[in-house]
């Protein structure tokens, strides 16, 4: 069993794929969890810059 690690976040087109992808990781002895992604969430390769500037502020 693999020692506990930080977790990732991994988005897939649609469901089926999503399932094809949990399957993968947990044959090969990852744990994994499904969420479905509420209205309004986004996921993107780069932030927002807006978002870096308000975390930035918060700091």
């Amino acid at each position: 069993m693999h020692p506990l690690r930080p977790g990732r976040e991994l988005f897939a087109p649609d469901a089926s794929a999503r399932e094809e992808l949990r399957q993968g990781l947990e044959s090969r002895g990852f744990l994994t969890l499904t969420l479905d992604v509420e209205p309004g969430v986004r996921g993107e390769a780069q932030a927002d810059p807006r978002l870096r500037g308000w975390v930035d502020a918060l700091v």
